[in-house]
């Protein structure tokens, strides 16, 4: 039987984990709250592995109709690049890869709720204009 060869590990992600928080620790002492400081320490190979950890989830059945996948993507993995290293990797069973996964989860969520309000603040612009909404405005208006 052939093995299963997984395109991202807990194994290699908690390593190159610990290798950024070592970096962080040589810059200034592990401190998270210095954000330029936190992206100097990141390993290039971390920042791909969270990039392809991130292009897996949105091409999931659940965000794969939205329009604005690239923005949520972006969004998520300007979030990760701030919150990956706040992981405990001492804990008895680390699991990096739900951990990110589920902050990508919740970043997809906060940029879905972000363009559904945009869009009802365009939708109310453009009723206020005299001009045609969006098909979903028009549906709520004649529900009302």
């Amino acid at each position: 039987m052939v093995k299963k060869v997984y395109y991202v590990t807990n194994k290699e992600l908690l390593f190159e984990i610990r290798k950024s928080k070592d970096r962080l620790a040589k810059l200034n002492g592990g401190d998270t709250s210095d954000k330029e400081m936190m992206m100097q320490a990141l390993t290039p190979r971390l920042i791909e592995l969270l990039q392809l950890i991130t292009r897996r989830v949105g091409t999931k059945s659940n965000w794969a109709g939205y329009t604005w996948r690239d923005d949520m993507e972006a969004d998520a993995i300007l979030t990760l690049l701030t919150v990956v290293l706040k992981f405990d990797v001492d804990r008895e069973n680390p699991n990096p890869l739900a951990y990110i996964t589920r902050c990508i989860e919740r970043s997809f969520i906060n940029t879905l709720h972000k363009e559904k309000k945009h869009g009802k603040i365009r939708d109310a612009i453009l009723i206020d204009e005299g001009h045609t909404p969006s098909f979903s405005a028009q549906i709520d208006n004649s529900e009302n």
